[in-house]
């Protein structure tokens, strides 16, 4: 048998940074990308979208449990408009995402209930925690899919993302 998706149950101690994750908060099942073991045995989470946050791309902490994992190989299409520009991060405070560096860097705010906390840069090239330059250039529009093959067979994307400007 030969499946479409790579989808499978991955223990949150199993995990690498990067990895996309299906996981549910309550309601439905969100998007996350895994960030960092924590010492406790749980992990960060880049929560790129669920329907149990009130925003999206919001950083979250996991016990050590069972999620599903989409794995590394995930492809996020970019669509580079007005916005898409080195210096204009300040100008476009909304954007999650940014060119800066050697690579794309997502951006997550703290939950809601943790508001006192700083927002967490997290560098897909690296699979490290970053701080955003001055000259990092928004992407206000993007999209994710499972993988490669998804995207070039036309499939629907399991985020499509856009932020105001």
């Amino acid at each position: 048998m030969i499946r479409s998706s790579q989808l499978a149950h991955v223990r949150v101690a199993d995990l690498q940074p990067g990895e996309l994750l299906r996981i549910s908060f309550g309601s439905t099942a969100g998007i996350a990308v895994f960030m960092k073991q924590l010492e406790s045995g749980g992990g960060l989470l880049g929560v790129i979208k669920s329907e149990d946050f009130n925003r999206p791309m919001t950083w979250y902490a996991i016990d050590d449990e069972t999620v599903m994992s989409y794995g590394s190989d995930w492809f996020l299409e970019e669509e580079h408009g007005g916005a898409t520009a080195a210096g204009r991060r300040h100008v476009f405070e909304h954007a999650r995402l940014h060119v800066d560096g050697g690579g794309l860097v997502m951006t997550f705010t703290p939950p809601e209930n943790q508001a006192r906390e700083r927002p967490i840069s997290f560098s897909l090239s690296t699979m490290d925690r970053v701080e955003l330059s001055r000259h990092a250039a928004p992407i206000v529009k993007w999209r994710i899919w499972e993988t490669q093959d998804h995207y070039d067979r036309g499939d629907t994307p399991l985020v499509d993302m856009t932020l105001p400007a």
